[in-house]
């Protein structure tokens, strides 16, 4: 089915059921409130694409949490923003 959405919207906020299997053995999560505030933000997450094709993005803290309490397997390398960065401590 294809889309007009961007790859990186595509990503965003998925229950831990919608996502498609991880081929790395390395789970690439960035959780930032303010997810698509710049290009930058943009840009960067289109270079986390690139760099690990199974990366995920949220911005709803506890759909983050669901995904990374399911992960069993795998590594989880998880990038937060300064507004999360206290919650997940």
């Amino acid at each position: 089915m294809a889309t007009n959405e961007p790859l990186n919207t595509r990503r965003r906020d998925l229950l831990p059921n919608e996502i498609s299997d991880n081929k790395e053995n390395i789970q690439l999560i960035w959780l930032d409130a303010n997810m698509e505030q710049s290009q930058d933000c943009l840009l960067t997450q289109t270079m986390l694409i690139e760099l690990n094709p199974a990366v995920q993005f949220y911005s709803n803290f506890n759909r983050c949490l669901d995904l990374i309490k399911s992960i069993k397997d795998e590594q989880i390398f998880l990038i937060v923003s300064g507004a999360f960065a206290r919650r997940v401590l």
